[in-house]
């Protein structure tokens, strides 16, 4: 084979440039998958949590990791939804109504509050871009291998 130290450096191209690509395919990808996500995500009153989602994409000892992340702490909530609770006041300030037939206000020691419905913004539309990350990565990793006559 007359070619053989061009193939040679050609495919060590190719794996040198592999990880670092596919990097930043995943860079791509996480971060249209994070606008996507803020799109989708119920506002609320100060729009944090659709604020705080983020997507990066980077290598980690050598191996290319992406990341979608809401990092709020009440995201799993929304998300996922709650069962009904038990909520007890901390302050008594917290729970207190002017009562009926009561002269000032009556306390409450906690009462039950209903469920929250899931909202499924951040993994359904997360799988909805799924497919797409093959082909970015395919893409850029196959763009070493394009040899210039």
């Amino acid at each position: 084979m007359t070619n053989a130290p061009a193939v040679a450096a050609v495919l060590r191209k190719f794996g040198a440039a592999l990880p670092r690509n596919t990097a930043r395919a995943l860079d791509i990808w996480s971060r249209r998958t994070a606008t996507e996500i803020k799109r989708v995500a119920p506002t609320g009153r100060t729009r944090n949590l659709r604020r705080s989602v983020y997507g990066r994409g980077f290598l980690r000892g050598g191996r290319p990791v992406g990341l979608i992340v809401a990092p709020v702490r009440y995201a799993p909530f929304v998300e996922f939804g709650t069962r009904r609770r038990f909520v007890a006041p901390v302050r008594r300030k917290a729970l207190r109504w002017i009562g009926k037939g009561i002269k000032g206000y009556a306390f409450s020691r906690g009462h039950f509050v209903g469920p929250s419905k899931a909202h499924n913004f951040f993994f359904a539309t997360a799988r909805k871009f799924y497919d797409q990350i093959a082909a970015t990565v395919w893409r850029l990793c196959s763009a070493p291998l394009r040899i210039k006559a």
